[in-house]
């Protein structure tokens, strides 16, 4: 998922619906992961209620450190 900074407006609207289908597709999955490499991106993965497991260095094809998250049910 991207959020544009155009769009400040709809961000809990999109936060809504992003919570609800993570929640949803646990019911057929027993996890889901997601990394991120920006603080934002972490506080919004927090929020959807997924948990830090770790930080990579240079993980991404343009060098970035990263952080891998999830969430199980």
């Amino acid at each position: 998922m991207m959020i544009s900074a155009g769009i400040t407006h709809l961000w809990p609207e999109i936060f809504r619906a992003t919570r609800r289908e993570l929640h949803r597709a646990l019911a057929n999955y027993h996890r889901i992961e997601a990394s991120t490499t920006f603080p934002e991106g972490e506080r919004m993965l927090a929020l959807l209620g997924m948990r830090c497991e770790g930080h990579l260095k240079k993980f991404n094809h343009r060098g970035e450190d990263s952080s891998l998250w999830a969430i199980t049910r």
